[in-house]
């Protein structure tokens, strides 16, 4: 078999890489999965996921997600819709099927595995079939394009990091769904702090679970960015809104630390504990609903991981790694297991290399946009060296420096991309991009005034954002 690309993984990365390359090239893609459909995580997720922001702005360039409908009813009504796992799961299969197979330019290659170069080096490379062992050489015209990189680890698939005594009832949120919540028991233990562990938190608070009845091992605090932050389109003011806010307060502040605190004065930005000290900052968005939620569960166990769960005790250590006294749990109580990593935080490398693309952050934001600018950097005739220039490969640190280096990059990045007038003009229209709204609105006296305090304090942010990670201003 013989492509120009080889795209390996059909997640949201992957997707988004391979609907640019049909859109903005003559080449063509094969595209590999293990799984048997395109989507990723999104096909193992539990089923009352969504989101963290709105449809508008997630999956590929060339093909919305849902109807950018504002919600009428419900905690969130007057915010822009937020698909559920099983609309994303759809919608692959209807870009796979009705956009990207029918361009006779894409073949997808569920249920098999990459190998390997076969010799380690050179353009051919292998796959096997996950159902019969069957291998199949693919020679690679242009490159190879590693979409696993910031593959996200779920609670489904993910390997155990805890001991677990024969007869407890440990599960991973899926099995949460339908009637489940009758057959809990009369305590919850949910373990992990992330985004799921707080989804699961709301879901079963939603569903009558007293927040008495539950037990949540938290090893790490979060810091998470107000919903109402990204919205789109007639809403995408409060974007630029929060973004000068935060340029205004990087101008003056002395650590990520103050920063963050300064944005959550604002009511921008979040902590569940609002006294306590949080260092985890991974983008993810929380409503006032959810937020009021998981601030009824006073049954939190603080800066512990579990190392073993028995039927009346859970063995924990300190993140520190200091000993641990062990937490009692109510004997035939529910284990939730949440503690995946979610999204990936590779070490960064080059993005483009000789042969070979390694889908990484090169945005702020969610990872189709990043995806997306890749995959279209890629058919655009310009040398590696300025390829990864413009798409530079961002840290994903998962702390609350990030959102320092989010300031100290940011400007000098959208310059680079500004200076190369056709990715300035894909980065504005593109559907992925959330701040692609903004011009349309700034004019509001509301959007003037942000725009005003944006350019008014960015030169000083950048300076001291730089100063306070460590690094010069460029990247």
């Amino acid at each position: 078999m013989e492509t120009d690309y080889l795209i390996i993984g059909a997640g949201a990365s992957g997707m988004a890489v391979a609907d640019e390359i049909i859109e903005h090239s003559s080449a063509d893609v094969v595209l590999v999965d293990r799984r048997a459909d395109p989507g990723g995580h999104w096909v193992d997720a539990y089923p009352f996921v969504r989101l963290h922001q709105p449809s508008a702005f997630y999956g590929v360039g060339s093909t919305p997600l849902g109807d950018d409908r504002v919600q009428t009813e419900g905690p969130e009504a007057g915010w822009y819709e937020r698909a559920s796992g099983a609309d994303i799961v759809a919608y692959y299969a209807d870009v796979l099927d009705h956009r990207l197979v029918p361009s006779g330019r894409v073949r997808f290659l569920g249920r098999h595995d990459y190998l390997r170069p076969l010799d380690g080096t050179g353009d051919d490379h292998e796959i096997r079939s996950v159902a019969d062992g069957a291998t199949t050489t693919i020679s690679v015209r242009r490159a190879v394009v590693d979409a696993t990189a910031l593959e996200s680890s779920i609670p489904l698939r993910h390997d155990r990091p805890f001991d677990v005594a024969d007869g407890v009832d440990v599960r991973p949120p899926n099995e949460l769904e339908g009637d489940g919540v009758a057959e809990l028991g009369d305590h919850v233990v949910i373990v992990g702090g992330g985004k799921t562990s707080m989804d699961v938190c709301v879901w079963l608070i939603d569903r009558g679970v007293d927040p008495e009845a539950i037990t949540w091992i938290r090893p790490r605090e979060s810091w998470l960015v107000d919903r109402g932050s990204t919205q789109p389109f007639e809403l995408s003011v409060g974007m630029l809104e929060h973004q000068s806010r935060l340029v205004e307060a990087a101008a003056r502040v002395e650590s990520a630390d103050e920063l963050a605190c300064s944005m959550e004065h604002l009511g921008l930005m979040h902590r569940i504990d609002p006294t306590g000290s949080a260092t985890v900052f991974r983008g993810a968005t929380i409503s006032r609903h959810e937020l009021a939620s998981l601030r009824r569960v006073e049954g939190v166990i603080r800066g512990v991981r579990v190392r073993a769960v028995h039927h009346a005790r859970l063995e924990v250590t300190a993140v520190d790694g200091a000993d641990a006294a062990d937490v009692a749990i109510p004997r035939g109580a529910t284990v939730v297991d949440c503690t995946a990593a979610g999204l990936g935080t590779p070490d960064p490398s080059p993005i483009f290399a000789p042969g070979r693309i390694r889908v990484q952050m090169t945005t702020t934001g969610v990872v189709p946009w990043s995806a997306a600018m890749i995959g279209y950097v890629a058919t655009l005739d310009l040398p590696l060296d300025e390829k990864n220039r413009v798409c530079p490969a961002l840290p994903r640190t998962g702390t609350i420096d990030a959102l320092l280096r989010s300031v100290s990059t940011g400007v000098e990045l959208d310059a680079r991309r500004r200076a190369n007038p056709e990715l300035a003009a894909w980065n504005a229209a593109t559907r992925l991009n959330p701040g692609r709204s903004i011009p349309e609105f700034v004019a509001t006296p509301a959007g003037q005034e942000a725009f005003e305090r944006l350019v008014r304090h960015v030169d000083d942010a950048c300076r001291n954002a730089a100063r306070l990670v460590g690094e010069t201003a460029s990247l």
